[in-house]
């Protein structure tokens, strides 16, 4: 049987725990090769530049169309530390080329907005058998080229900003840290744990939660704590509060 794949190869860097090392990745590769494991034959529509190692799918008897580019390798960097894990865009090369061959299937599989919506129409209108999978449409990338996929949003930025004060707020722990950094109006250097009811460990994991919302500023972990209220935020949260909480409520009625 005969399969035509379209996706970028990709270049990954990918570090875990401060240990790194680069790997050959991209949809193109992965399904290329399992592909040739299943005996099809397979025609791989792809994009990489000259630092792409190309005879790791030649010499699998992967058919390259249209692939060399003049531009680099279409490449990632991969962090991985605990449970977090960032993926970050670092090199794009150049959009896919169609053109028409005999196969009895595709598999459209991009990486990053490889495929335009023309070349996927074509793929579509000459496919008697497509697999799609759609995650190189949805993804985007932020100011700092980190990839985060497309999600339609119909919230405003400040209702999804009192959601997230209101969710740092949401424990009565937080909200007697606050408390507790406005009435001393100061920097905290030191530990606090002795003038709130809460172990050691509760108070590191609220203060996290806090200083990720915004509301507080400075060193939390360490052995240099120092830490107080983020004042230009404070006067910002004021202001978001101020304009929920003092909307007059005309209902004439109720249940």
């Amino acid at each position: 049987m005969k399969l035509s794949i379209f996706s970028h190869c990709a270049l990954d860097t990918i570090s875990i725990d401060g240990n790194s090392y680069e790997q050959i990745g991209g949809a193109a590769s992965y399904c290329g090769l399992m592909a040739r494991e299943f005996k099809f034959d397979v025609n791989l529509f792809t994009k990489f530049g000259s630092d792409f190692p190309k005879q790791y799918l030649t010499e699998h008897k992967i058919n390259l169309i249209n692939s060399e580019s003049d531009k680099n390798t279409t490449k990632f960097s991969i962090s991985i530390s605990g449970t977090d894990r960032t993926l970050k865009l670092e090199n794009e090369c150049d959009p896919i080329d169609y053109s028409s061959l005999d196969a009895d299937g595709h598999i459209v599989s991009p990486i990053f907005h490889e495929i335009s919506n023309d070349v996927f129409k074509k793929i579509k209108d000459d496919s008697n058998f497509l697999f799609v999978d759609p995650q190189g449409f949805l993804r985007q990338k932020d100011s700092n080229n980190n990839i985060i996929l497309k999600h339609e949003n119909t919230l405003t930025e400040k209702q999804n900003e009192l959601a997230t004060l209101f969710k740092a707020l949401s424990h009565p722990a937080r909200v007697a840290i606050i408390e507790y950094l406005l009435s001393v109006d100061t920097c905290i250097c030191g530990d606090i744990v002795d003038e709130l009811p809460l172990s050691q460990s509760t108070v590191s994991q609220h203060l996290k939660e806090l200083k990720e919302a915004g509301l507080i500023e400075g060193e939390i972990t360490g052995v240099k704590t120092c830490y107080c209220i983020n004042e230009v935020n404070w006067k910002k949260i004021g202001k978001l509060f101020d304009g929920l909480f003092t909307t007059t409520y005309k209902a004439k009625s109720c249940c």
